[in-house]
């Protein structure tokens, strides 16, 4: 049983609110680029598959993810020879296809995107789409964009099979008023259990003793992430991106990226950083987007002044003394960490604003700036 009905479906593409339009330009920021890191010599077909894709255009005439990543891909050759968009929606299958072909050409891309109105979770052929694995390397990586509550099951067990294989990514939606919606109703626990096959009842048993909304959220968050790892038998990177709700001060979904490889988790951050207008801690916080920031000069932040100190401060306690280039920093830190690249930037000139560390180029090159992020940029840090 789906937990929204029809009419909330089609209700929510009457108009385009502000967080489905960063939920949007994330996804399709991050898939061109990941498919340009992922386009190896030989690599003939990559893949993004939107089990849940809408009908592309809201009645208001705003455009959504479908749109946004078809145009991307058309405007780069490499990607419009080697990407195969593969687009599902049990209800807006049939709208999606004619909305494509009435706005783009879409034989210019080497392989034809494929729409489907399938119904997942009630249907073999994704079940077997999502959980095949390959012995050997995967011939086609592939990025899912995925919504689980949005369909009768779907299981931790298959994500992480998905996930298993080379190159593979994915983009969870997690909305958090249908999961506390479940949590307290009986007849969602079964699709609650797949999800939380191991902490489904620690997960309902810790959230009893967390009456603050906001510390319940990471028990979901981090328990997800601990489910495939548990299945996969080997740690992954996720990369939070929380959205709060737009009319009061509550948190209303996330967008949770998973990957296997520290590269994914780097470009991730990367895109998180760009559309993030709270510029809340990423110590024990995530990247944030909030409606009611826009248009706000008063609350609106520059780009994190804690989150830059407080990186600074841990990249001196650690390399105080020490001489190492910035990209070596860089890769040693950020894989365990949620700071991105330009934090760790904008941390290292902090330290040399406050004549803690020096930089030194070592390409000939001239820039603007002296500290970048590059194997090329040499850091002695003071005493």
């Amino acid at each position: 049983m789906s937990m929204q009905t029809r009419e909330e479906i089609e209700k929510f593409y009457e108009y385009q609110k502000a967080n489905s339009k960063v939920k949007a330009e994330i996804v399709a920021n991050y898939f061109p680029q990941y498919a340009l890191i992922i386009n190896k010599p030989g690599q003939k077909k990559i893949r993004y598959c939107d089990l849940f894709s809408g009908p592309g255009i809201y009645k208001d005439g705003n455009i959504s993810t479908p749109f946004l990543i078809t145009d991307a891909c058309l405007k780069n050759s490499t990607l419009k020879s080697t990407v195969e968009l593969i687009f599902n929606d049990m209800l807006f299958g049939e709208d999606l296809n004619k909305n494509l072909n009435e706005n783009f050409n879409l034989k210019e891309f080497a392989y034809e995107p494929q729409f489907r109105q399938l119904e997942v979770g009630n249907h073999d052929g994704i079940d077997k789409f999502l959980n095949k694995k390959y012995n050997g390397k995967n011939p086609i990586p592939s990025l899912l964009f995925f919504d689980p509550f949005g369909y009768k099951t779907v299981s931790s067990l298959t994500l992480s099979n998905f996930l298993s294989n080379w190159g593979n990514e994915i983009f969870l939606f997690f909305n958090i008023k249908r999961i506390h919606a479940a949590i307290e109703n009986s007849k969602f626990e079964d699709l609650l259990r797949n999800l939380f096959p191991t902490n489904y009842d620690k997960v309902k048993e810790l959230r009893k003793f967390e009456i603050n909304t906001e510390k319940r959220l990471p028990i979901f968050i981090n328990s997800m992430k601990e489910e495939l790892e548990l299945l996969l038998k080997k740690p992954i990177f996720m990369a939070a991106f929380k959205f709060m709700e737009e009319d009061n001060l509550a948190a209303s979904h996330y967008v949770l990226h998973f990957s296997k490889d520290k590269k994914g988790f780097e470009l991730v951050k990367q895109v998180y950083a760009e559309f993030d207008n709270i510029g809340a801690s990423l110590e024990n916080g995530t990247y944030t987007f909030d409606s009611k920031r826009m248009g706000n000069s008063d609350v609106e932040m520059d780009f994190g002044d804690s989150n830059v100190e407080t990186l600074a401060a841990k990249i001196f306690g650690l390399y105080k003394g020490k001489e190492l280039d910035s990209e070596s920093l860089f890769q040693k830190m950020h894989p365990d960490s949620n700071y991105s690249g330009k934090h760790f930037t904008h941390a290292l000139r902090h330290l040399e604003k406050k004549d803690k560390l020096t930089g030194i180029r070592t390409d000939g090159k001239n820039f603007r700036e002296n500290i970048i992020i590059s194997p090329f940029c040499k850091l002695n840090f003071k005493l």
